[in-house]
């Protein structure tokens, strides 16, 4: 992981700790996913949606306050193949556990593969908000 890699994590962390700390003494704080503020499944402060095969993040997340970085901070390029099966797992998605295909069409972080009925977890290129392929549902990180 390169050096821009590992300050996008600590800084999405600190944010995610700075937010906690303030929701705890004073409500929920702005940003974070609760399970009253989210439709999805709540992981890593982030409200989490198993996407329609060949849907876009931008598109999944148009009707639930829009993407969250969290696609590819926590469980896309700059997370980790334990993040990316925390999220399946919480949403109820079979297939093993996440792995590297190598390289990827384009970026799709964190997704199924229909046809293998396997989980993915694609780092190259990077995991972006609009990619989509048929035969692929994404795990996405929305606002609410």
């Amino acid at each position: 992981m390169g050096l821009c890699s590992k300050m996008k994590t600590l800084i999405f962390t600190l944010m995610i700790m700075i937010a906690v700390s303030c929701g705890e003494t004073g409500g929920d704080a702005p940003g974070i996913a609760t399970d009253a503020n989210c439709g999805g499944a709540v992981v890593g402060g982030a409200c989490w949606y198993f996407v329609a095969d060949n849907e876009s993040c931008t598109t999944a997340c148009a009707s639930h306050g829009g993407y969250n970085e969290a696609t590819n901070t926590y469980a896309g390029t700059g997370g980790s193949n334990a993040n990316c099966d925390s999220v399946f797992d919480a949403l109820g998605v079979g297939g093993g556990t996440s792995q590297d295909p190598g390289l990827c069409n384009t970026g799709y972080g964190c997704h199924f593969d229909v046809g293998l009925a396997q989980r993915y977890r694609c780092v190259n290129p990077a995991t972006t908000e609009n990619a989509s392929i048929s035969g692929l549902q994404r795990a996405c990180a929305c606002n609410e």
